[in-house]
């Protein structure tokens, strides 16, 4: 790696791990945040939120949630994910209920056919839901790789991909309209 992309490297992992310890979000924080950070930065504050409140499921914190914020934290949740390891991450790692929130979050952000598309997988994520049952009982890696080959959700994965920065794009104009919803400490 050349000197200059390893500082560039270095410094964007310095800017997360700062934006990843926010808990308290004033209307400064988000005056002075890029459209690049501010999106992550709600999340950090919300999860963090969550774990100072000692709250282990992310459903039941997403339901105390108002609105706005409810759409920023699953749908982030969401774009963490699947555009990680695709809709099978996504489902090992967070209850089928979040998705469901997910989805009136892609709504509410305008963005009805990313809410289309997470209906489509969560409808065949029922449908396989045996499957990813016995995969994770198994406890290992192994079964959670296994998944990959064994469900059909991994067609949905580049669709979606396809759509993730139009996501933040839109969770970027909806927390600079309405900066209120987001402060947590004045």
């Amino acid at each position: 790696m050349d000197d200059d992309l390893e500082r560039q490297f270095e410094e964007s992992v310095k800017r997360l791990n700062k934006l990843s310890a926010t808990s308290a979000v004033t209307l400064e924080l988000l005056d002075t945040l890029s459209d690049d950070d501010i999106a992550y930065a709600v999340f950090s504050s919300l999860e963090n939120g969550r774990l100072a409140k000692n709250i282990t499921s992310t459903v039941e914190y997403s339901e105390q949630l108002p609105p706005g914020p409810r759409m920023v934290y699953t749908a982030q949740l969401v774009d963490i994910d699947v555009p990680n390891g695709g809709f099978v991450q996504l489902f090992w790692n967070q209850d089928s209920r979040i998705v469901e929130l997910a989805i009136g979050a892609f709504e509410l952000m305008g963005a009805p056919k990313t809410a289309q598309l997470v209906s489509r997988a969560l409808a065949r994520f029922r449908e396989e839901q045996e499957l990813h049952a016995r995969q994770r009982a198994t406890g290992s890696l192994q079964g959670f790789s296994d998944t990959y080959s064994l469900s059909k959700l991994g067609e949905f994965d580049v669709e979606y991909w396809e759509h993730v920065d139009h996501h933040r794009d839109l969770i970027v104009r909806y927390i600079r309209a309405h900066p209120e919803e987001f402060v947590t400490e004045t």
